[in-house]
């Protein structure tokens, strides 16, 4: 069933890393490959004499069964005997039939056993279930019943995109009860025509779209799309198919029957690509005008203005980090003939003695690579003038600290002659040390064989699990953790608070996914990965590395806890890993015994009980 060739393929579909197989990727196209990059050998499966149609798409089913998306319908592939079926896709009420359906797309689902499949005749959320040695699916519902569905893709919001052919872009949300669709970009708003094919989300949150007249950026938080075609330098206009691809740098790979284009999302280069330009924040000073820019997470929304003014428009940024991009900042007052200056610092000063009660600014951005980014408004400010003159306000200053150097003054001469000798005849109380430093919380364990950590389990209530994982840093006391405690109501401590809630809800939505890493952590809480570990060690004392991993075990000894019978290979997949050797190591560093002593104990302790 299989031959080793040289991979040089005249016609490629489409290719995946496999996660199960070192150093290898899946190619598929009419048949499907397996190839080494490492030795560069290239092992070849014929399917097409079991009567398997082009494949479409191919995804890891776990260790040893590949899922395969074909137009001739859904297959299992066993690849340690080299078996292949046909899934029948069936239902409890027998209403869907798609047994053979052409299937263009496979996405995991939300939880382990449940996957996304994108079909001519509708989106389809399926649960594989194993009984009797055999792998079945069974259709739990159509999302988009009679539509030709084409690409899947998750939001960093949890939310779905789907491409199709005659609706063209939705916008899938989970509600109540089940999905719905949330929003359209289609003809009637941004589209010039209904069909959509390929699908990516840049480092942003921004919807890149392949359709039939060239390449869509589209921002849904601030409801509006671009689009780009060979006018702005693209090669072509034809990305009519499912084949797009994001590189590990952030630049994008769009396809189609014309060719491939490689760009960088973040400064889309053509002779007619301007992305408008805006202003973070804005402070008047009594007498300067002070424009800060920075980069901008994309669910900050439209930015803030901190002066007295009325604003006719303001365009966001395109959230790119113009501290690495722009050579020189230029402005210049429009109402008064002014001529282009400098931003020193990225300090706009206002004009002496200026005679209008509103200026309107236009700010100008020399790119480092020669580009110009002009604003395509002009800013229109209303100022409010001093009231008082500077030498009054300063005279002003300095008697009110005049005054309060005098009261402090008077206020330790009268405590240093009234005050009694001890502190005692006051009300002070003495404390012993043993009860400062005594941490109510830490608790010994003698005489068990079970892991000394028992492990904090997390719910929507209690997302402790986060600091609990970095306990064990001997920089951070009990003593100070319960300082910090008690003065939990400053800002920083509700920052601090809202930080960890966060790490905690996305590592609980998202442990279990073999896909999720300390990069896809850091999109999710849209930081990037230096920014993620510098925080989470300032503030837990871990790694995002070490706090994934430990997130993982502890749920995995839940796991242990409520079936002692389950196998170490499913015990894998359910938290996320792929490597059965792997869990075992690390569960044995850090519970101090091996999972099959664990499932012995267990055992006993049931006995016992």
């Amino acid at each position: 069933m299989t031959d080793e060739i040289d991979c040089h393929l005249s016609f490629v579909q489409g290719f995946k890393k496999s996660q199960y197989r070192d150093s290898t990727i899946i190619i598929y196209s009419y048949d499907f490959y397996f190839y080494n990059y490492s030795s560069g050998k290239c092992e070849l499966f014929h399917l097409k004499e079991f009567g398997v149609g082009d494949i479409w798409d191919i995804i890891d089913l776990d260790y040893n069964n590949l899922m395969i998306g074909s137009t001739t319908g859904l297959y299992i592939f066993n690849l340690s005997n080299e078996a292949l079926y046909l899934l029948k896709l069936s239902d409890e009420k027998n209403i869907f039939n798609f047994h053979g359906i052409s299937i263009n797309r496979i996405s995991k689902g939300n939880t382990p056993k449940t996957y996304w499949l994108s079909t001519k005749r509708g989106l389809l959320k399926i649960e594989i279930k194993e009984s009797g040695g055999k792998i079945e699916g069974s259709i739990l519902h159509n999302l988009i019943p009679n539509t030709s569905v084409h690409a899947i893709q998750r939001l960093r919001d949890y939310k779905l995109a789907v491409t199709t052919t005659e609706k063209g872009l939705l916008i899938l949300e989970r509600k109540e009860h089940d999905w719905e669709i949330v929003q359209r970009i289609n003809s009637e708003n941004f589209l010039v025509e209904n069909s959509a094919h390929s699908i990516e989300v840049d480092e942003l949150g921004r919807i890149w779209l392949g359709t039939d007249n060239g390449l869509y950026l589209v921002d849904l938080q601030l409801g509006v799309a671009q689009r780009f075609d060979v006018t702005d330098g693209l090669t072509h206009n034809e990305f009519n198919r499912l084949s797009s691809y994001q590189l590990p740098n952030g630049h994008m790979i769009f396809g189609g029957l014309s060719g491939y284009n490689i760009f960088d999302p973040l400064v889309f280069k053509g002779p007619k690509s301007e992305f408008s330009v805006g202003i973070h924040s804005i402070k008047l000073h009594p007498h300067k005008l002070l424009a800060e820019w920075d980069r901008i997470k994309p669910n900050e929304g439209i930015y803030s203005l901190e002066i007295p003014a009325h604003t006719t428009k303001i365009t966001p940024l395109p959230a790119v980090p113009f501290s690495a991009l722009t050579k020189k900042i230029f402005y210049r007052f429009s109402d008064i003939n002014d001529s282009w200056r400098v931003a020193e610092n990225g300090h706009i000063p206002l004009p002496d003695n200026h005679p209008h009660p509103s200026l309107k600014v236009e700010i100008l951005f020399e790119l480092t690579s020669g580009d110009l980014l002009l604003s395509d408004f002009p800013l229109e400010l209303s100022f409010v003038k001093d009231s008082f003159p500077l030498k009054t306000l300063f005279l002003i200053l300095f008697g009110v600290i005049g005054l309060l150097y005098l009261i402090f003054v008077f206020l330790r001469l009268h405590r240093k002659f009234s005050l009694p000798e001890t502190g005692k005849d006051i009300g002070f109380e003495e404390s012993s040390e043993s009860e400062i430093w005594k941490d109510p919380i830490v608790k010994k364990s003698e005489g068990s064989s079970f892991p000394k950590q028992s492990p904090v389990y997390p719910t929507e209530e209690n997302p402790a699990i986060i600091p609990r994982i970095g306990e064990g840093d001997p920089s951070k006391s009990s003593y100070e953790q319960r300082e910090r405690s008690e003065n939990s109501d400053s800002p920083q401590d509700q920052y601090n608070e809202r930080f960890l809630s966060e790490v905690h809800s996305v590592i609980s939505k998202n442990f279990s996914d073999h896909d999720f890493n300390v990069a896809e952590m850091a999109k999710l809480l849209m930081l990037s990965k230096r920014q993620l570990f510098r925080v989470t060690k300032e503030k837990v004392g871990m790694t995002p590395h070490n706090i994934i991993k430990n997130f993982r075990l502890e749920m995995a000894l839940k796991l242990l806890e409520e079936n002692p019978e389950i196998t170490i290979s499913e015990l894998t997949y359910s938290v996320g890993m792929n490597k059965p050797s792997y869990l075992s190591k690390i569960f044995k560093e850090k519970f101090g015994m091996t999972i099959k002593q664990y499932k012995k104990d267990l055992k006993k302790k049931n006995k016992s009980n």
